[in-house]
């Protein structure tokens, strides 16, 4: 639902404004869900390592892809964004066997290709018959 009503609720606030509510309202929702089991961590066991790691994720992964689905949403619209977004297991994939992290498995073939076929069927304009509209 999240992506239509981006689209429908958008009235020309800049996508920065947008997204920092997001996750702000996001982090409030996360951390009344994580309960007193927050609290139950013992923090200062955690390595600097692991808080980069989250550090990273949080602000260069996350955000700034979610800043892009926003305008996405926004420009091209839900439809086709998310047509986008379907790419990204592919993409992964992909990466992981290039850099020698993965093997390819035949058996993700008939995903990687439902993905892409569907990503183009999506993506197609709807073709205007000029036979049927009358003047």
């Amino acid at each position: 639902m999240y992506n239509p009503l981006v689209k429908k609720l958008h009235t020309g606030e800049p996508m920065e404004v947008m997204t920092f509510w997001v996750f702000l309202t996001g982090a409030g929702w996360l951390l009344i869900a994580s309960g007193h089991g927050i609290l139950d961590v013992d923090w200062s066991i955690i390595s600097g390592q692991v808080y980069g790691g989250i550090i990273y994720l949080s602000f260069f992964s996350t955000l700034v892809t979610f800043f892009l689905l926003q305008v996405c949403i926004v420009k091209i619209g839900a439809t086709k964004a998310a047509a986008y977004s379907f790419l990204t297991p592919v993409l992964v994939i992909l990466i992981s066997v290039l850099t020698g992290g993965d093997v390819f498995e035949l058996i993700t073939m008939p995903g990687i290709i439902l993905v892409i076929l569907a990503m183009f069927i999506i993506q197609r304009e709807p073709v205007l018959d000029v036979s049927v509209v009358k003047i």
